[in-house]
């Protein structure tokens, strides 16, 4: 099917060389490492990728350059970590006698308490300690490193003074920063990385676009994976028996952004932290949301186009995107065709896709002069949370009055979805408070949502409605409270 390809899995893991048969499309990296391995120092705790217990390091090279990053090995499937590196918590010091200092700081610092997620948090300041931008580090790049951990005791303060302080000891011998990137460990990785692309049976990696849109329109029933963040959880929840995998990972086509005179193009292997990286530099007003997403593991891990295509009705990434209007690339085969981000979505699971046919890049519009935009999640957790809504819109004005404007919600409905009526009454309007009061009621004929364990329809509504207000208080750079809509909000808390 591909010319110089490879039945076997390889992969070097705490620096031996793994080569195996897959056996299993669907075994994961954590079950290799504590069955197959008798690793014990990566932990299963929740089997989501949420808890960070099952935490490694990953090594690849990017541009000719050695990059690490942690991966929550629960959701990892062992065929995905072809061509990679891995190390677990258990290699990264010498001896008991030369502690890694970021070991050294979490034994110092009392960061170690029940002991059960240490492991997973040493390899997530592992990855912050080997971070070349991290040598400077605060507090705050501290806690975005560790956002993929819980800690059971709720101890978080000694683990982020274990953060601090492992930048002030010592190099160590062994993942000293040196050792980490040397031309050893950088021409290790380039040797894997020259192995033929896997192909088996149950498992697909093609290196390039041409030949995995062929494999995919002549075998429509293959399941298409990209970071495993979801369909991970197919397996690892639901006990799911998987078709074939075409891993979209291996792509080269894929792995990268482009940027135009008018749109981001963002590929389907992009990850999610690489893609709110670039579109946080033209739209500042979305960090947040950025942040909120998921933790830095899932983030580094899923991509935005396989969030996108899901079409999950809570999904954080759409609302905005399709505020912003912006464009899904589809192919199938050697044809594409384009169309806005809103028409994907026909109805719950169900997108417009032709047999055949998978996301092949996003395009969202550039920023012009009059532009505001704002995305607004609400979940239960501040962090590592699912939405109950998620608010999108984008607002151009001209001489205070709304000119266009887009809002879309996710949670409000069975897709993501646009509120046009709404839309339709706020155009050509002046951005005031008593328009914003009168269009506030068109909400509800948007939008019938559901009563879920997340929220009840009631909820939904007039925080839907609080959104809307909070979105015209940031435009217009004033504070209304929500006393000044109170009259709206009674009579819609009454009829709950």
């Amino acid at each position: 099917m591909i010319p110089n390809s490879n039945r076997t899995v390889q992969f070097y893991l705490d620096d031996e060389l793994i080569q195996i048969p897959i056996e299993n499309q669907q075994e994961t990296l954590l079950d290799f490492i504590r069955l197959k391995k008798n690793n014990t120092s990566v932990k299963e705790g929740c089997g989501e990728g949420d808890c960070g217990a099952c935490m490694v390091l990953q090594a690849e090279t990017k541009e000719g350059e050695l990059v690490y990053k942690p991966i929550n090995s629960c959701i990892k499937f062992v065929p995905t970590l072809h061509k990679k590196s891995l190390y677990t918590a258990k290699y990264i010091s010498s001896s008991l006698q030369e502690l890694h200092p970021v070991q050294q700081a979490m034994v110092t610092c009392h960061g170690s308490q029940c002991g059960f997620c240490t492991p997973g948090f040493v390899i997530s300041l592992l990855a912050h300690y080997l971070d070349q931008a991290s040598t400077n580090t605060n507090e705050s790049d501290v806690i975005n490193a560790i956002s993929g951990n819980l800690c059971r005791c709720t101890g978080y303060r000694p683990i982020i003074e274990a953060g601090m302080q492992m930048m002030t000891l010592d190099e160590p011998s062994r993942f000293s920063r040196e050792d980490a990137f040397s031309e050893h460990r950088l021409q290790q990785q380039i040797n894997l990385e020259l192995q033929p692309d896997l192909v088996t049976e149950k498992f697909i990696a093609p290196s390039d676009l041409e030949t995995f849109a062929n494999i995919y329109a002549a075998n429509p029933d293959y399941q298409i994976l990209a970071g495993a963040t979801d369909v991970g959880l197919w397996v690892t929840q639901h006990l799911k028996q998987l078709n074939t995998l075409l891993f979209i990972g291996q792509v080269k086509e894929l792995q990268v952004i482009k940027e135009g005179s008018q749109f981001i193009w963002i590929g389907a292997g992009v990850s999610l932290e690489s893609a709110y990286e670039k579109i946080v530099q033209h739209y500042p007003d979305l960090k947040e949301l950025h942040q909120r997403f998921a933790s830095l593991p899932i983030r580094q891990s899923g991509t935005l186009c396989g969030n996108v295509a899901n079409g999950s009705p809570i999904g954080d990434s759409m609302p905005i995107m399709i505020a912003l209007n912006a464009l899904i690339v589809l192919r199938q085969g050697q044809s594409t065709r384009e169309m806005n981000l809103e028409d994907f979505y026909l109805g719950y699971q169900k997108k417009n896709l032709l047999s055949g046919e998978f996301v092949e890049a996003v395009k969202i519009p550039l920023p012009t002069k009059n532009d505001r935009i704002a995305s607004y999640k609400v979940s239960k957790r501040y962090e590592q949370d699912i939405s109950a809504i998620c608010f999108g819109a984008k607002v151009i004005l001209e001489n205070d009055h709304i000119q266009s404007i887009r809002i879309a919600y996710g949670g409000m409905a069975a897709i993501p979805k646009r509120a046009i009526e709404l839309e339709k009454f706020l155009t050509n309007k002046p951005l005031t408070q008593a328009v914003i009061q009168a269009a506030i009621e068109l909400i509800d004929q948007d939008f019938q949502p559901l009563t879920d364990l997340r929220a009840t329809a009631g909820y939904r509504s007039q925080v839907a409605k609080n959104l809307l207000i909070r979105f015209y208080n940031d435009v217009n750079q004033t504070r209304f409270s929500l006393k000044d809509f109170s009259s709206i909000i009674s009579e819609s808390l009454a009829n709950e």
